[in-house]
């Protein structure tokens, strides 16, 4: 039962790093990066930031990884970590 628990655990630390990392890539348009004034970012799609990112975005593509946002226990420990992260 552990093993399980920190199997999940894992996931959720990659899903929330993978999160972060994907929503840092759209800079709106922005190169002086975001002011107290800017909405909050939009999710950046992985498409995005293939542009810029060709070689990562297939490598992301033929990874387990690209398939970790199907993943239906990832979206409910999204939905159950949102409001804790947007409080932080």
């Amino acid at each position: 039962m552990t093993r399980i628990r920190e199997k999940a655990g894992m996931r959720l630390v990659a899903t929330a790093i993978g999160v972060v990392l994907v929503a840092g890539c759209d800079d709106g348009g922005n190169p002086g990066g975001p002011t107290a004034d800017d909405p909050p970012p939009a999710f950046a799609t992985a498409a995005s930031c293939g542009v810029c990112h060709p070689q990562q975005l297939a490598e992301w593509e033929a990874s387990r990884h690209a398939y970790s946002s199907a993943d239906p226990v990832m979206h409910a420990l999204a939905e159950i970590a949102g409001p804790a992260i947007a409080e932080a």
